[in-house]
């Protein structure tokens, strides 16, 4: 089973119904939650928590989609500037190459539960 980590960018793109990246972002979550588990961190639940209107609706949602609560432990939250580094290189690169494109294989259809 996999596990896979969601940025609150994601998240946010789907909750808001994103007109430019909420659908590419729901058909990524949906093929992930398919392959295995969602999570998300501390810092995850307290960048989305502003959009709902209480606690209760953010976890009733969270609970809905799956998206289980997992904690930054210190050793990993001092390896996530990798990640980030990469994050903003991949970015930069993407500013100067207009060649970047998102390419998702198949058809991910598929409702939460």
């Amino acid at each position: 089973m996999i596990r896979t980590a969601v940025d609150s960018s994601v998240l946010l793109d789907v909750f808001s119904a994103d007109p430019v990246y909420g659908e590419v972002s729901l058909k990524v979550l949906q093929k992930c939650w398919r392959e295995g588990v969602l999570i998300a961190c501390d810092i995850v639940w307290a960048e989305i928590r502003p959009r709902f209107d209480s606690d209760e609706a953010l976890l009733k949602v969270t609970e809905k989609i799956g998206l289980c609560f997992e904690p930054l432990e210190q050793r990993s939250a001092l390896k996530a500037r990798i990640v980030f580094s990469r994050g903003i290189a991949v970015f930069i690169e993407s500013i100067f190459n207009t060649s970047a494109s998102w390419n998702l294989p198949g058809n991910f259809e598929l409702s939460f539960p």
